[in-house]
C-alpha cells in the first residue's frame, strides 16, 4: 500500500503543479490553467478514499504489532477514515449534499488528517529499535 500511496501523491502533485507551470509557461498552450485546475480537481476526491483507507490499513496493522502510534493518534486515524471512507463513497454517486460535505471535509480533511500525520511524525522521531 505504501507504493501505492507514493504513486497516488506523485500524480497529485503533478497535477498541483501542471496548472502553474501551464500558467507561467513561456510556450504557447491550448490549455488553460483553468481547465487544468478542474480535471486535477476531479481526482480529489478518489485521492481522498485512499488517504482514507491507506491510514485505516496503518493503524490497524500497528494495532496487530508493536502499537507505535499512541492511542490518541490511532483514535484520530480511525475517526479520520470512519468519515472520509463513507463519504468519498457516497459523494461517489451523488449521496451526499454540498452542506453537508463542506463541514465534513474541514474536520477530515483539514483538522484530522494533519493530526493524524503529526501523531506518525512522532511515532518516527520516538522509534526505538
Amino acid at each position: 500500500m505504501h507504493s501505492v500511496m507514493f504513486t497516488i501523491v506523485v500524480v497529485q502533485m503533478l497535477f498541483a503543479l501542471g496548472a502553474v507551470f501551464n500558467n507561467n509557461s513561456v510556450f504557447e498552450s491550448t490549455l488553460n490553467a483553468t481547465t487544468i485546475a478542474e480535471v486535477s480537481g476531479s481526482f480529489t476526491n478518489t485521492i481522498f478514499l485512499f488517504y482514507g483507507l491507506y491510514v485505516y490499513l496503518l493503524v490497524r496493522t500497528d494495532k496487530r504489532r508493536n502499537n507505535q502510534l499512541s492511542k490518541r493518534t490511532q483514535l484520530v486515524g480511525n475517526i479520520f477514515s470512519a468519515i472520509i471512507v463513507p463519504v468519498q463513497i457516497l459523494t461517489l454517486f451523488g449521496l451526499v449534499p454540498a452542506v453537508v460535505f463542506a463541514p465534513l471535509f474541514i474536520l477530515g480533511g483539514v483538522i484530522l488528517y494533519p493530526l493524524f500525520i503529526v501523531g506518525v511524525g512522532d511515532a518516527i522521531s520516538n522509534y526505538k529499535e
